[in-house]
């Protein structure tokens, strides 16, 4: 008399795009997936291992880039103000984020001139999400085969994240440091490196993606309601953009330093959310659209 075995396999934590349909068990080949990505209902990663002091073997850049959101004031104090030593309490700040499929960790500093605080990406590792317009506008050349490379990537959506940060290690909330994405990449992506996470996959199967519209809730969709919408998130961008710039022009010498001031300085224009309407790389990509820094005077 036999009897089978049986395996209990740990629980795959994300899936190449070719596994997605035997995984969910419904037809699903790699078209649909894309074209879910450009209209905004799923969310497609890609795969980064990069080390400071190591050569990156994922990414190829030239100057990493970190988006991240903080109570700049209070992490300029723990880096400047003496304590009872005479000395600042901190000479950096030691932040990360981690899920079970994202590490993200670097440091904060501040440098005396120009005054400012600086980043410095330590970690950064595991899966990344690409943004839905690069698919919506280059849909067909991927399914074909087409690569195309990607200079932003942002944070993927998660169930439980956990957040280190230094300043509150005595107790309260720290500096409230909140990452967003990466930038200064030179990224190839193509059909066969993307990757769909679980928490993605459960979204779309139970149909709590972004944009899923059931039948009998159609009629009372508004008219060119997303026109509308992306139009009042413009118009709050750009009145931020145009504050930041007249009172810190030296911070918005490129597309890339502005997004980030909007994205840092957030809190005091979104109180309720503290965070921008936009992603940071569609903050870059509107600020290159309407603005051309070298005619601002700051006045």
């Amino acid at each position: 008399m036999s009897t089978k075995k049986v395996i209990s396999l740990p629980e795959r934590k994300y899936f190449p795009l070719n596994k997605v349909e035997r995984e969910i068990g419904v037809a699903c080949d790699i078209e649909d997936l894309i074209h879910f990505a450009a209209i905004g209902e799923l969310e497609l990663c890609v795969k980064i291992n990069w080390q400071r002091y190591f050569d990156p073997d994922s990414i190829a850049t030239d100057d990493i880039r970190i988006f991240s959101r903080y109570d700049y004031e209070k992490a300029r104090k723990a880096l400047t103000e003496p304590d009872y030593t005479g000395y600042p309490e901190l000479s950096y700040l030691e932040v990360a984020y981690e899920t079970d499929i994202t590490v993200f960790e670097e440091q904060i500093i501040y440098i005396g001139e120009p005054k400012d605080l600086i980043h410095i990406p330590v970690e950064i590792k595991g899966l990344f999400a690409v943004s839905s317009e690069l698919f919506s506008f280059s849909e067909q050349a991927l399914i074909n085969g087409g690569v195309f490379y990607e200079k932003t990537l942002k944070l993927p959506r998660a169930k439980d994240f956990s957040i280190y940060d230094i300043t509150s290690r005595s107790g309260g909330d720290g500096i409230k440091y909140t990452p967003t994405g990466i930038s200064g990449l030179n990224y190839p992506v193509s059909i066969n490196n993307l990757y769909v996470t679980n928490f993605e996959l459960e979204r779309l199967i139970s149909g709590k993606s972004n944009n899923v519209v059931t039948q009998h809730k159609f009629e009372d969709k508004p008219k060119h309601g997303n026109v509308e919408r992306f139009a009042a998130k413009r118009e709050q961008i750009l009145m931020a953009a145009m504050y930041i710039q007249k009172e810190h022009p030296e911070k918005c010498k490129t597309y890339v330093d502005w997004a980030k001031q909007i994205d840092i300085s957030a809190i005091s224009f979104w109180p309720d959310t503290g965070k921008p309407p936009l992603e940071v790389d569609s903050i870059e990509r509107l600020l290159s659209k309407v603005f051309d820094p070298e005619k601002w005077s700051g006045n």
